[in-house]
């Protein structure tokens, strides 16, 4: 029986069969409409993955057809009939724990239709449009105190957060069960992860208190930070409070850095991590 299908590399534009009642992963180059495919049981799918973007509608009424689906991976275009789609048709999907979508037209295209509670792993790409509107933070907390999910892995690509707005939320309870964080700026725009950022995921040194995201084990920080120089050891600070002391149990074991320019203070703090804590660092 098929489990399996695989056409992302294929030319075939249409589904080479007329039923597959045991399929359970998909991968397209391009999707059909549901609706419109009866050789695939899309109850049964746990696993969608399509090359082609898609428009914000296609995207939520796959999601409403596979009531069993766990992972989500694809791209999203803006199309004719989004506008229907208002704030308040929110789908909620018990079972979807992997979303992964990249590029979007803004970054709350989806996220604004949908309640997933079960998510543990997201993945957001924005790709900039003066036609479209700016997201907002604030829609992408209002998803997370909506869905209530416990994320280990968030990835931010694109995003044109302020600084502050990021803090905001990398502090919300679905962050603070993180153990991957990976956020990509714009290499010509203003870093977005700043001081008081960096303060608040340091270690302090009274054991009462708690930094957020404080089981990180994988940090990613590429083309959003800049040493400041009144402040120039911040980064290097805050890998070292998770590499060693309280932080034994939660020890940050990956820092990826892109080519963002970083003092001497924070390499030399760095390298010391390095070499005494067992972080695995890279400039990439």
């Amino acid at each position: 029986m098929l489990h399996t299908l695989d056409l992302s590399g294929s030319s075939i534009d249409r589904i080479p069969f007329t039923a597959a009642p045991r399929l359970k992963r998909l991968r397209l180059r391009s999707l059909p409409n549901p609706t419109s495919v009866s050789a695939i049981s899309w109850d049964r799918l746990v696993e969608v993955t399509v090359q082609e973007a898609q428009t914000i509608s296609m995207v939520v009424e796959v999601i409403q057809c596979c009531p069993r689906l766990e992972s989500l991976s694809l791209m999203v275009k803006e199309g004719d009939d989004d506008g229907s789609l208002t704030s308040r048709s929110i789908t909620q999907h018990d079972t979807l724990g992997r979303l992964y979508l990249d590029p979007l037209p803004y970054l709350s295209a989806v996220t604004d239709r949908l309640t997933l509670p079960a998510l543990t792993h997201l993945s957001l790409g924005y790709k900039p449009s003066k036609s479209l509107p700016r997201s907002r933070c604030s829609q992408l907390v209002a998803f997370f105190t909506r869905s209530n999910c416990e994320l280990q892995e968030f990835t931010l690509y694109g995003s044109k957060f302020g600084p502050g707005e990021l803090l905001e939320c990398l502090s919300h309870r679905s962050c603070q069960t993180l153990t991957e964080l990976a956020i990509q700026g714009h290499r010509y725009s203003n870093p977005i992860v700043d001081d008081e950022l960096l303060i608040r995921l340091t270690y302090p040194d009274v054991d009462d208190d708690v930094p957020i995201c404080p089981k990180l084990r994988h940090l990613g920080l590429m083309d959003c930070y800049r040493s400041d120089r009144p402040f120039p050891d911040l980064l290097g600070r805050m890998i070292q409070s998770r590499c060693f002391g309280r932080a034994q149990d939660a020890q940050l074991r990956s820092l990826r850095l892109g080519w963002d320019s970083i003092s001497r203070e924070d390499y030399e703090l760095l390298q010391f991590a390095q070499s005494n804590g067992g972080l695995e660092w890279s400039q990439i």
